[in-house]
């Protein structure tokens, strides 16, 4: 317990000066690095952990100010990190705006799916069809198009799964 609770403390040091995290201790902040250090800490503080007066609203808080105030906003890592943060804004809306976006790539509208289930607003799994594969020995599969290693057929066969296993009522059909 005492190495989770150092680790714990390694976090909240090395929180920024925006109240968030980013790649060094005082450097600007990444919005995926914020988002998993916050699941962390409240995963942390649900276990009884030591995590001392955060306020997860205050930090996010200029965030939700660019969403709603900057109509070009579409970045899905910031929006589930204020899903993270437990804030109260209209998600549907903001989802809505990052799918009608030119380019989505296969994983990011296997997230948007993803992010729309946990919210529980409306989604369709028929994507999940449309993108499935199968190999030889007929197993299936989703593969991204896109060429960068955080975005590969493994990440988006598990965010396929993801949604599978939220939604009893998906059905994946073999050919």
């Amino acid at each position: 317990k005492t190495d989770v609770q150092k680790m714990v403390n390694l976090l909240l040091q090395r929180q920024n000066g925006n109240n968030l995290w980013g790649w060094w201790g005082n450097g600007s902040s990444v919005t995926w690095i914020s988002t998993h250090v916050i699941k962390a800490l409240q995963m942390a503080k649900d276990m009884n952990y030591a995590i001392g007066p955060i306020n997860f609203e205050r930090m996010v808080q200029p965030i939700v100010y660019r969403w709603e105030n900057d109509t070009t906003m579409a970045d899905l890592q910031s929006l589930k990190l204020l899903q993270t943060a437990g804030m109260k804004i209209d998600y549907e809306k903001y989802v809505n705006r990052i799918e009608k976006r030119k380019g989505q790539r296969i994983g990011e509208k296997l997230e948007l799916i993803h992010l729309r289930q946990q919210l529980k607003l409306p989604y369709s799994t028929k994507v999940l069809d449309v993108y499935k594969q199968e190999d030889i020995f007929g197993n299936i599969f989703w593969k991204d198009t896109a060429q960068y290693i955080y975005e590969n057929e493994v990440l988006t066969t598990l965010a396929a799964l993801k949604i599978i296993q939220a939604d009893s009522g998906a059905t994946i059909n073999k050919h």
